[in-house]
C-alpha cells in the first residue's frame, strides 16, 4: 500500500517534512492501517520525479513504520540516457542507504515523455534490469497506452517466460561478472546473477536500448557473440538460451566446466538481445 502518491507536491510539504509533523503522520497513518489490514501488505509513502528526490528526503523512509521505498525513475528529456545505466544507478544508490526493497511506480522518458523508441527501450531495459539489479518488481511504465499502440505486451510476454519459477527473493542469489563480444558486433553488454547451482545471464544490444527497433524481426543478427564465465562449481552445465519477446527457447547446449575455470560459450543468433539459463546437471563427486 501507498499511503499518498506524489505527497511532496501537497501544501507546506518541506515544513512539514523538516519540522517532523509528515514523520508523525506516516507512523500513525501506517499503525493504523496495519490494524485493519488482516492481509499484513508492506506499507510506504510515494515522492515523484526522479530516485535523488528519494534520497533528499531519506527520513520519510528510514522509518520503521515504512516496509519498502517507492518512487519515480524519469531523466531530463534534454539527456542521452540509457535506462539500463539509470537503473542501475538507481538499485547502487538506494540500496546501501535504506536497507529495503525498492520499487518505482514511474518510468519511461522524461515526465512529459520522450520519442516512443526511446521509451520502449525503457520499458524492455526496465523489465530486464529490475530482475539483474536486484529490485523488489518490475518498474510500471506510466505510458499505458504507448503498450497497448505499440504491442508492448510481448515485451512482458517473454520476460514472466524466463522468470517463470525463479525464487528472485532467494538471498542466495549475487550479481556476477560476464563478458560478452564478437568479431566487428556492436557494442554488447550482459548482466547476470548466480546462486549455487544456477546462473541467469541478459546479453543486449547497447544501441537498442536508448533506441528500440520499430520493427524487432527485421532488426540486424548477431553471430558469433560469446560469453565469458566463472563457473562456480565442477560439474556439468546445462544453458538454455530464450528470446526474449516471445520466451521460445532458440538453443540448449552442455557443457562441462571446473570451479572458478573460465568457460567460453557461443550464443545462438539474436537480433536485440538474448536471455540464457545455466543448471548445474550434475555436480562432480
Amino acid at each position: 500500500f501507498e499511503l499518498y502518491s506524489e505527497g511532496d507536491l501537497t501544501d507546506d510539504f518541506g515544513v512539514n517534512y523538516s519540522e517532523g509533523h509528515l514523520g508523525a503522520w506516516l507512523d500513525w497513518a501506517a499503525a493504523d492501517l496495519r490494524r485493519w489490514d488482516s492481509g499484513r501488505h508492506p506499507i510506504s509513502f510515494h515522492v515523484c520525479s526522479d530516485f535523488y528526490n528519494n534520497l533528499n528526503l531519506r527520513n520519510i523512509w528510514l522509518r520503521d513504520s515504512l516496509h519498502y521505498v517507492v518512487g519515480d525513475a524519469y531523466y531530463p528529456v534534454d539527456r542521452e540516457t540509457w535506462f539500463i545505466d539509470h537503473l542501475g544507478e538507481y538499485a547502487a544508490g538506494m540500496t546501501p542507504v535504506f536497507g529495503k526493497p525498492l520499487l518505482i511506480t514511474e518510468f519511461g522518458g522524461s515526465p512529459s515523455g520522450g520519442k516512443q523508441a526511446r521509451v520502449l527501450a525503457d520499458l524492455h531495459s526496465g523489465l530486464w534490469g529490475s530482475y539483474f539489479l536486484g529490485l523488489a518488481g518490475t518498474p510500471f511504465l506510466w505510458w499505458h497506452e504507448l503498450i497497448h499502440r505499440r504491442d508492448g505486451y510481448r515485451h512482458y510476454h517473454g520476460f514472466s517466460r524466463f522468470i517463470a519459477g525463479a525464487d528472485r527473493g532467494d538471498p542466495a542469489w549475487e550479481r556476477v561478472a560476464i563478458a560478452a563480444g564478437g568479431d566487428g558486433e556492436p557494442l554488447l553488454e550482459a548482466l547476470a546473477i548466480a546462486r549455487p547451482g544456477e546462473m541467469h545471464g541478459w546479453v543486449y544490444r547497447r544501441d537498442a536500448m536508448i533506441d528500440y527497433p520499430g520493427e524487432p524481426e527485421q532488426a540486424p543478427e548477431n553471430t558469433g557473440v560469446r560469453i565469458e564465465w566463472t563457473a562456480p562449481e565442477t560439474g556439468r552445465w546445462r544453458a538454455s538460451f530464450l528470446d526474449t519477446l516471445t520466451g521460445r527457447v532458440l538453443g540448449t547446449e552442455e557443457i562441462g566446466a571446473t570451479a572458478a575455470e573460465t568457460v567460453s560459450l557461443e550464443l545462438p543468433a539474436f537480433r536485440i538481445d538474448v536471455a540464457f539459463k545455466l543448471k548445474l546437471q550434475e555436480a562432480a563427486r
